[in-house]
């Protein structure tokens, strides 16, 4: 991924999906995704200096449906940004392909 930032993020809960624009050659930007739970260590395992979070792309059963609905939210962005404006060009952030299912 080029960027050192995602483009834009979706959380609910602990859950939080990480969209990033992926410059390629020739057949325009692509985006990618992470997803990840976040969760804080207990307070006999933090460091002075450490506020104790951490993240992980292990999910538990009741993250699943959370889960779900962040990635369709974040299907839905992807799916904006790729869409033509008014004038027929594609979106300012990204003149991407269309979705591929």
């Amino acid at each position: 991924m080029s960027n050192s930032r995602p483009v834009h993020e979706f959380r609910c809960g602990s859950i939080k999906a990480a969209i990033w624009l992926n410059e390629t050659n020739g057949s325009g930007p692509q985006y990618n995704v992470t997803l990840n739970r976040l969760y804080r260590l207990p307070p006999d395992e933090r460091t002075k200096n450490d506020n104790g979070w951490r993240q992980t792309s292990s999910l538990r059963r009741d993250d699943l449906l959370i889960a779900g609905e962040v990635l369709r939210q974040t299907f839905g962005w992807i799916c904006q940004q790729t869409q033509p404006t008014s004038d027929g060009a594609n979106s300012p952030i990204a003149e991407a392909n269309e979705p591929r299912f």
